[in-house]
């Protein structure tokens, strides 16, 4: 079964960078980028199978996490 991610980034180097994550830590593709809701905001999307996606959201998460932590 298949799902999209989505990853909401303020900038667009925060997007490039969670896609570059998503994409390198899971087979997942990317569908592309949006600008949200103006202010800087952007919309990352993915797609792949479900469990996938849900690895390469979860990788994001941890590379976000230990960026603001060192």
């Amino acid at each position: 079964m298949n799902a999209i991610g989505i990853i909401e980034t303020r900038g667009l180097a925060a997007a490039v960078e969670a896609a570059d994550t998503a994409v390198k830590s899971a087979d997942v593709e990317l569908l592309g980028y949006e600008l949200s809701r103006g202010a800087g905001q952007i919309t990352v999307k993915l797609e792949g199978d479900t469990s996938v996606v849900y690895e390469g959201m979860t990788g994001d998460v941890t590379f976000v996490t230990k960026e603001i932590t060192d």
